[in-house]
This record gives structure tokens, C-alpha cells and sequence, in this order.
């Protein structure tokens, strides 16, 4: 009975020791650059990933206008354009999926003889994606979107992009049903290409109701002056966190 007492404090020592958590733990280092291409200084923020016993990392940086970038690299190398408070973040994974994370406040410095790091204006940028996350799914009188000729339903909701003089720059497909255990869903091959000059646009989400006109369910402004350059992405949070979306973008 000892013995068999014994394996089995033994092998749990071992099946212990085989799944160590992650230890999360990395610093950075800058470097001012100039970018030749677009005749404009940046910061170069380059990851130094100290973590212990992990198998795979997530890093996020977050811009001053809130977009996010994130690499899947051990140790990788982003380029800020801006000027402004960055947070840097590392999640570390262990080998049964759990996580750590750690995050560290980054001031980008200026740069540029003095005068800081000069965010370089694009003429144009591409929208690749959307992908809606929460949108209300009753109206302001508390009723379903879609009422239908037989009781309320999930409704079929799709998404224009209109410019300032309220013309439609791009309409996406009907998604059928798409209630909030649907979401997120994602309209791949957007594609359309945006003048960044522009002083607003409007992305507006609808109920498509057939015979019926469709019903407005948000209106939401985009303002490319809050897109940062070189970002893969931006997330749109309405003020009271009722709306989210994320738009993918290349420039």
C-alpha cells in the first residue's frame, strides 16, 4: 500500500512539473527611424519577450486613437507613427490553453529634430472587412426588428457606407436571422477604398424587410482623421457600448 502511495505522489510530481504555467514577462527598446517612402519619422518599438514556459504568445498594441495591432510572433517589431501614450500587451499561453498577461504603459518620444514624430497623412485607405460584435436587437419601442407576417424574428441585417453628401459609397449583402448569438459575424471582400481627406463617413446598418421599407438600426460616424497609419484595423465603439464593429484596413 506504501509503494502504491508513493507512484502515485510521485506521478503527480511529474504530470505537475510536465504543465508549468507561463511566466509572463517582456520589456522593449525605441529606436527613432525615418521612412524614406513617405518622407516622415518614426518610432520603432521592438519586443524583447522574457516569458518562461510558454508554448505560444498574443501581442497587442494599442495606438492613442485606440487601434489595435497584434502579432503572433515571439519577440516582434512594430512601427508607431504618432505621437502619444501606446499600451504594450503580452499574453502568454500554457500548454493546456491557459494564459497570462501582462501590459506596460509606452510614451512614443519625439523625434525628428525636435519635432516630434510626424504622423505621415495618407490620400486613401481601403476598408477590407467589417465584422459587426453587438448592435441592439430591439427597436426604441422595445420590439423586434423584424415582425414579419407571423411574429418577430431575428432580423436581416446588412450595412451601407455613405459619404458626407449622403451618397452610398459601398452595400454589403443581407445576412438572414442574424440575431445576438450569431454575432460576431464578419462581410469579408469589402474592398472599397476611402478618401482619407474626407471630413466623415456614416456606416449604417439596416433590417432588410422586403415589401416593407427597411428599418435603421444604427448610424454610426467614422471619422478617418481617428484611423491610425499603417494600422490593420479599427475598432468602432458607440458611447454607451450598445454598437461595435471592427473594420479591417490596408493602406
Amino acid at each position: 500500500m506504501k509503494k502504491t502511495l508513493l507512484f502515485i505522489g510521485m506521478l503527480a510530481v511529474i504530470l505537475t512539473s510536465c504543465h508549468k504555467e507561463a511566466i509572463v514577462n517582456f520589456s522593449y527598446t525605441t529606436t527613432t527611424k525615418y521612412d524614406y517612402d513617405h518622407d516622415v519619422y518614426y518610432v520603432e518599438l521592438s519586443t524583447i519577450n522574457l516569458s518562461l514556459y510558454a508554448v505560444s504568445y498574443m501581442w497587442e498594441l494599442e495606438g492613442p486613437n485606440g487601434d489595435l495591432l497584434t502579432s503572433y510572433a515571439e519577440s516582434p517589431v512594430f512601427k508607431c507613427y504618432q505621437t502619444g501614450d501606446y499600451e504594450l500587451r503580452l499574453y502568454a499561453y500554457s500548454k493546456n490553453g491557459d494564459y497570462k498577461v501582462e501590459g506596460k504603459h509606452v510614451y512614443i518620444s519625439p523625434a525628428g529634430g525636435g519635432g516630434g514624430v510626424d504622423p505621415y497623412t495618407p490620400t486613401n485607405f481601403t476598408i477590407t472587412w467589417l465584422r459587426l460584435e453587438k448592435i441592439p436587437m430591439l427597436d426604441g419601442n422595445n420590439s423586434s426588428w423584424d415582425t414579419g407576417l407571423v411574429g418577430g424574428g431575428d432580423p436581416d441585417i446588412y450595412f451601407k457606407i455613405y459619404d458626407a453628401n449622403n451618397h452610398v459609397v459601398y452595400t454589403s449583402s443581407s445576412v438572414e436571422d442574424l440575431g445576438t448569438s450569431d454575432l460576431p459575424h464578419t462581410w469579408t471582400g469589402v474592398n472599397t477604398t476611402f478618401s482619407y481627406n474626407a471630413d466623415q463617413y456614416y456606416v449604417k446598418f439596416y433590417d432588410q424587410d422586403g415589401l416593407d421599407s427597411d428599418d435603421l438600426m444604427a448610424n454610426c460616424i467614422l471619422n478617418p482623421s481617428y484611423l491610425t497609419y499603417g494600422s490593420s484595423s479599427y475598432n468602432w465603439v458607440s458611447t454607451d457600448n450598445s454598437i461595435r464593429f471592427v473594420i479591417g484596413l490596408s493602406w
